[in-house]
Formats: C-alpha cells, structure tokens, sequence
C-alpha cells in the first residue's frame, strides 16, 4: 500500500481492533491483515489524504497554468483556489488527515455492509445500530498518531 493510502489503513486497522475488542466481530486472527487491507480497499474511494488533495491540485495548475496566467491569476492563488474547491467535494469534512466524501455516518453504514458481506469476518454479534455506532465513534476520534 502506498505512503499516502497508510493513514487509510491505519483507520481500517483501528474499526477492526475496536469491533473486534468490543465483541462486535469474530474474524480468525491470521486474517486480521487481509481484514484491515480489504477494509482500506473498500474505505478509500470514499477518503481523500491532505496530500492527496496538495497532489491532484498542483496538477490542476501544471495543466492549466496558461489559462491562469492569461486570466491575470497567480499560481499560488489559483492553487489556493483549486485545493479549496477540490476540499469542498469532500464537504470540507476532515478527520485526521483525511477527507470524507461521505458523512462519518453514511460511512459507518458502509462499513456495516462490508462487514455483513466480507468472508473473512466469521460472525458479527452486535445489532446494526451497535456496529454503526462503533464505527462512528472510531471514525469521529480517528487520530494515525493512535497506531492500534
């Protein structure tokens, strides 16, 4: 997995310690890193990281320099204003280094729905409202510097 997708897993690692840890999930322990890497894989659509979003900005303004630079725009507004306009698409909702293109809630939901459908969880114990609300509450407090 790539430097940028690492906090993307490191929230994956920390839903699964913590549904695990709560009884919520039953998985086979040497499953755990597939568990955490197609919880990523099926999170990251959904999630964009602060460099990320630097990255696809900065090739924005190579790509479109001219047009800025014809407008009387400088490049480094014309970054300020694509990096915000790309932050918007994500509701301007950022956890810990990373944006949301959905609500921590309808991510959550996501969440429910991979873990009902995924092989590698053996059984889940808790209710749909119990299993959002873990997810939703790792989500909210999501910090990579809380490597669990």
């Amino acid at each position: 997995m790539s430097a940028s997708n690492e906090i993307v897993r490191i929230l994956a690692r920390q839903l699964i310690n913590r549904l695990e840890h709560s009884g919520e999930i039953k998985y086979r322990t040497q499953d755990r890193t597939e568990l955490t890497d197609r919880l990523a894989a099926a999170l990251s659509p959904h999630l964009m990281t602060t460099q990320q979003i630097k990255e696809a900005a900065r090739q924005v303004v190579d790509e479109k320099s001219a047009e800025a630079e014809e407008q009387g725009i400088s490049l480094d507004d014309f970054y300020m204003a694509t990096q915000k306009s790309m932050i918007k698409q994500f509701e301007g909702e950022e956890i810990g280094g990373l944006y949301l293109k959905k609500s921590p809630k309808n991510l959550s939901e996501l969440i429910l729905e991979f873990l009902m459908n995924e092989p590698l969880v053996e059984d889940v114990f808790g209710t749909d409202e119990e299993l959002i609300s873990s997810s939703l509450k790792t989500i909210q407090g999501f910090d990579p510097a809380n490597i669990s």
